[in-house]
């Protein structure tokens, strides 16, 4: 018993990373830009960033990781 409740609060802590790795994503994706200026690498990760996060909203499905915050919450 004590085992499933250890297992349990590891799902609920991976859970939790990848929600925050999820709102870091998005708060990447929508001001990204103003961590860009004169840096040229960073500009076009944020690029490819914005482009996913369009292609996430506007498509039918769901982000990959909404259904892996899903899946370990399950």
């Amino acid at each position: 018993m004590v085992a499933i409740i250890a297992g349990n609060k590891v799902y609920i802590a991976l859970a939790t990373g990848v929600l925050l790795v999820h709102a870091l994503f998005v708060v990447w994706v929508a001001a990204g830009a103003l961590f860009t200026r004169s840096r040229p690498m960073l500009t076009w990760l944020h690029i490819a960033s914005l482009i996913w996060g369009i292609f996430a909203e506007v498509l039918p499905g769901s982000c990959p990781l909404t259904n892996l915050e899903n899946w370990l919450e399950s």
